[in-house]
């Protein structure tokens, strides 16, 4: 009997909240009125060539990817920037010498989420890395010759988690 009732007993709670002055949306409470948003090339505060691209690229992906809003270059409702301040390697896992065998590239960036509409930050200064948006991402072992660079496909890996976590945070934090 309690399972019949329960549709109903979620639409009343629903009701009261709304008389309470809650706000609920089906855009998952960001901003109504933020339906464009500008990703602006990031910065580069590292020694490492084109991460700024990458993860400026990586993070025009996942914005494209969530259905409330559109990519534009100018006039947007909203502008996600930032930059790369760091980029890390840690090792992970070390052979019976002592020495790294596998090793995680970690990338580090700030990065602010402004309302132009209403004139206020949304988010501003944040700091984040990759580790904090996937401990699997930015994997690699260590390469036997100097020559090879396994720490590229890493560095890739670590830059998708990096902007899948800053736009999870920006547009999907409400």
């Amino acid at each position: 009997m309690l399972i019949r009732r329960l549709p109903w007993l979620f639409l009343a709670a629903a009701a009261a909240a709304g008389a309470a002055g809650c706000r609920w949306s089906a855009r998952s409470g960001l901003p109504d009125h933020i339906r464009t948003v500008s990703v602006p090339m990031f910065e580069n505060r590292t020694g490492e060539y084109g991460l700024e691209t990458a993860l400026t690229e990586a993070l025009r992906r996942a914005v494209i990817q969530d259905p409330r809003v559109r990519l534009v270059n100018g006039g947007a409702d909203a502008v996600l920037s930032g930059g790369v301040t760091a980029v890390r390697r840690r090792p992970v896992r070390e052979d019976r010498d002592d020495r790294p065998a596998a090793m995680q590239a970690v990338v580090v960036a700030r990065f602010s989420f402004y309302d132009e509409a209403e004139g206020r930050w949304l988010v501003e200064d944040a700091e984040i890395d990759s580790a904090q948006a996937s401990s699997a991402r930015g994997l690699y072992s260590v390469a036997p010759s100097p020559r090879q660079r396994p720490e590229a496909p890493a560095l890739d890996g670590a830059i998708e988690a990096l902007a899948a976590e800053m736009a999870r945070r920006t547009l999907g934090m409400w």
